[in-house]
């Protein structure tokens, strides 16, 4: 066997068919990620302002309240009603977030690799809005369909709906959750970004024990360490919201990176194209 020339040039790899990094896609399917993570930090926002809100008017109407006790009830309806209205802008904001957020690049036929969990995301969000839909229209169809039952069928019949469709949701963010949670650390080993795709691992599990395990456990508690455990219970999942936000925030930054990087390299060719124009 010959000993190797070490002038001889290195040899090129053959492409292996994984997700090339984000900056080698096209603008607008960057673009799209980029609005759709966006999107989904204006939904946590619109959230989280509405909870506060709605909070504070009740404590505003309870000090506001005459000696009976008594809430006005007209008010009272007012402010459950503008809850109600911003939680669906919420809940439409997150739908459209996570559906662009996943988008499918246009160069995934060529990759060995591909995401596997972004249809189960987008089939989890497509579930979630069909139910959260007829959550919102089932009073009006049952309403409509009221004279002809009787009684109990009209009070009972809705109820049993909506729980149902309300379950269906439940049950499709769930899957949405852990399934949104892998797309990130795939989407992060594009962009790259390491810290994106370790707290992504990380909220996978960190965050159903911050939203689910501590009020449990605290329920358990509770008859032990009243006062601490009840505190453990209302911070854990303000604790997992600030997780969420920043694994969506990190994502839109650099995705928005990748965007304007994309964009000043398509001007700077643009302005070469025309510059050889008119030497021409």
């Amino acid at each position: 066997m010959l000993p190797p020339n070490p002038d001889a040039p290195a040899p090129t790899p053959e492409p292996t068919g994984f997700a090339p990094l984000l900056a080698q896609s096209s603008g607008r399917y960057v673009g799209s990620l980029r609005d759709g993570a966006l999107f989904v930090l204006v939904a946590m926002v619109i959230n989280l302002a509405t909870t506060l809100g709605a909070i504070g008017a009740g404590v505003m109407l309870a000090m506001s309240a005459p000696a009976s006790g008594e809430l006005p009830v007209e008010t009272m309806a007012i402010v459950e009603m503008l809850q109600a209205l911003l939680m669906l802008v919420a809940a439409a904001a997150g739908i459209i977030g996570w559906w662009w957020l996943t988008t499918r690049d246009p160069q995934e036929r060529t990759y060995n690799e591909p995401s596997r969990s972004r249809p189960l995301v987008r089939t989890a969000v497509l579930a979630q809005a069909v139910c959260l839909l007829g959550v919102a229209i089932s009073p009006f169809v049952m309403g409509a369909a009221a004279p002809e039952l009787s009684q109990d069928a009209a009070l009972t019949g809705p109820m049993a709906l909506v729980m149902a469709l309300g379950l269906g949701a439940g049950l499709a963010m769930i899957v949405k959750f852990f399934a949104s949670m892998s797309y990130l650390r795939w989407i992060a080993s594009r962009i790259p970004d390491e810290t994106l795709e370790e707290g992504a691992a990380r909220f996978m599990w960190m965050g159903p024990f911050l939203i689910v395990g501590v009020p449990i456990l605290g329920g358990v508690m509770m008859f032990f360490v009243p006062l601490i455990i009840g505190l453990g219970v209302i911070i854990a999942p303000l604790i997992a919201l600030v997780m969420y936000w920043n694994l969506i925030f990190k994502a839109w930054k650099g995705l928005s990176e990748i965007a304007a990087d994309q964009r000043d390299e398509a001007e700077l060719l643009a302005q070469a194209r025309r510059d050889t124009n008119l030497a021409a």
